[in-house]
């Protein structure tokens, strides 16, 4: 969860540091505060699940299973004209409902909205004075390698993201409560979840390929070195912004 959070902050970080770069050393005084406001969020999220979920063992014949099992209070609804009985599982439904739409539509949109705009706004933006071939070459270069990075951060966390909301919603609202899953559901759970805790995996190798200040500073994070050092971002060395591109913190 602070995952996601962290990616929505970074797109809104970056969209206010290009967009607005004149107010981006306001934005970097936030920086602890939005760390602090980022796990509180996830734990926000994540806490019904403290309460909804308890530990459970079987006792097989040869073997003790033991694993947490969802605990969320359920409705019984009778029907009297037909004698059927039907499960409403709505308590859990809204929250998982509510955790796809915070972790995933939201994040999403924001992320797409963002990098929209900044694209938008490297292009459209004009050169101030004469340059020569070569630092138009190099703009356009860097330009392409910002819009390069960009996608592919969005790509990659709807493609890892994507099938654990799928298997949610499946599970929520399309299998029917009153019969078992099919064979296939419960491999692709697992696969899912895998491949949702892949995506925190990924992106910091997304970061260090396109940007050598992440590279350095990650490297000098993994030798016990000061992460302090201040840098320029990547999308702040495109030419026409270097004149008014603040300096944010790693």
């Amino acid at each position: 969860m602070a995952s996601v959070f962290t990616l929505t902050f970074i797109a809104c970080d970056r969209f206010f540091g290009i967009v607005y770069a004149m107010k981006a050393h306001f934005i970097e005084r936030r920086a602890s505060f939005t760390i602090v406001l980022i796990w509180l969020l996830s734990i926000a999220v994540a806490s019904p699940l403290i309460f909804y979920r308890g530990y459970q063992e079987v006792q097989w014949k040869d073997v003790t299973e033991s694993f947490c099992m969802d605990t969320w209070p359920v409705n019984i609804i009778h029907n009297p004209e037909t004698k059927t009985s039907i499960v409403d599982h709505r308590a859990r439904r809204t929250y998982f409902m509510f955790v796809c739409v915070a972790l995933f539509f939201v994040p999403c949109l924001v992320m797409f909205c963002a990098y929209l705009v900044i694209i938008v706004t490297l292009w459209s933006a004009q050169v101030p004075g004469e340059r020569i071939s070569k630092d138009i070459k190099s703009q356009t270069k860097m330009r392409k390698r910002v819009v390069v990075m960009l996608v592919i951060i969005l790509t990659v966390f709807m493609i890892c993201w994507s099938p654990l909301v799928g298997s949610l919603i499946y599970a929520e609202f399309v299998h029917d409560n009153l019969h078992q899953f099919a064979q296939w559901y419960a491999p692709y759970e697992f696969f899912s979840k895998y491949l949702a805790h892949f995506n925190s995996f990924i992106n910091p190798f997304i970061y260090a390929g396109f940007n050598n200040n992440f590279k350095k500073g990650f490297q000098n994070l993994c030798r016990g070195g000061d992460t302090r050092t201040r840098y320029n971002t990547m999308v702040s060395r495109v030419d026409s912004f270097q004149s008014s591109t603040h300096m944010t913190k790693v």
